[in-house]
């Protein structure tokens, strides 16, 4: 689940570490407790590359997945997928290395398909010391206009359709396979005719790359993990977000007073994927 450079989405943060981002690793949680929300058809496998900070050319790239059901489809890290015994056993532990939590990595995005009013839903765990929060929130299904040009690609085999759309500050390229009958895309993209197989902005900070598209053939059942979630919103995760990256510090004794903090240098390059 993962992260925010973007960015807190779904992540863990080690603050022992990385002096390039205050975001770490996802600390080891209980996978066996969820609620099966429904049944996947098709898995998608994506390549998401993030440019943390342009002056230091720091990158991170992350290995998610985009399962789609009937009503319900979910984004989220390979790893939470197909690592679960390893995953499992490192939480009866109380230990693990953990999954890279920085750029898209410490993300779940439920897209909520059918409904009178359809939305998506994005999770995030803030894991400091031995203290764990897990916050959620509500946004919009696919709020992104495209337009779409006559240019085509073929992306894994796909013939694939050129668009553009602004969405949240940044001008984004997707390439939309319109043979498959999916409108729907990593992260918050979507709403395109067909599936998105790649994304990226103008200036190339977020890229979103598919590997693999897999129609299964034994559905996967597309699941919520039980937690102790913190209803808020996107303001003010945006908001402790960026005081995050401003003082990381100051803003956890001030939102987490149980943690007891010791940092360096408090201050990170802030360059989130969203920047309106």
């Amino acid at each position: 689940m993962k992260s925010f450079a973007f960015s807190l989405l779904l992540l863990c943060i080690c603050l022992t570490s990385r002096a390039q981002s205050p975001i770490g690793s996802i600390h080891p949680f209980d996978i066996r407790k969820y609620t099966v929300l429904d049944s996947a058809n098709y898995r998608i496998d994506y390549k998401t590359t993030c440019l943390l900070d342009p002056k230091k050319h720091d990158k991170v790239t992350n290995e998610m997945y985009l399962l789609v059901g009937r009503k319900i489809s979910k984004f989220g890290h390979v790893c939470v997928l197909d690592n679960q015994q390893e995953l499992i056993a490192a939480e009866r532990q109380e230990a693990g290395p953990g999954i890279e939590a920085r750029g898209m990595g410490g993300m779940e995005v439920y897209k909520y398909l059918s409904g009178t009013k359809p939305y998506s839903e994005l999770t995030f765990r803030l894991f400091i010391y031995s203290y764990r929060y897990t916050l959620i929130y509500s946004d919009e299904l696919h709020p992104q206009s495209w337009i779409l040009t006559d240019e085509r690609k073929d992306v894994l085999g796909y013939s694939c359709q050129k668009a553009t759309a602004r969405f949240r500050g940044r001008d984004y390229t997707a390439w939309v396979a319109t043979d498959i009958p999916i409108s729907n895309g990593p992260w918050l993209l979507g709403g395109a005719p067909g599936l998105i197989l790649e994304a990226y902005d103008a200036k190339r900070e977020y890229i979103f790359e598919a590997t693999s598209v897999s129609q299964l053939p034994k559905a996967l059942p597309i699941v919520k993990y039980k937690d102790n979630y913190k209803r808020t919103d996107r303001s003010k995760v945006r908001d402790l977000c960026r005081r995050m990256h401003a003082d990381i510090v100051q803003t956890l004794t001030t939102e987490f007073p149980r943690a007891g903090i010791q940092i360096k240098d408090p201050t990170f390059y802030y360059n989130p994927i969203e920047l309106e």
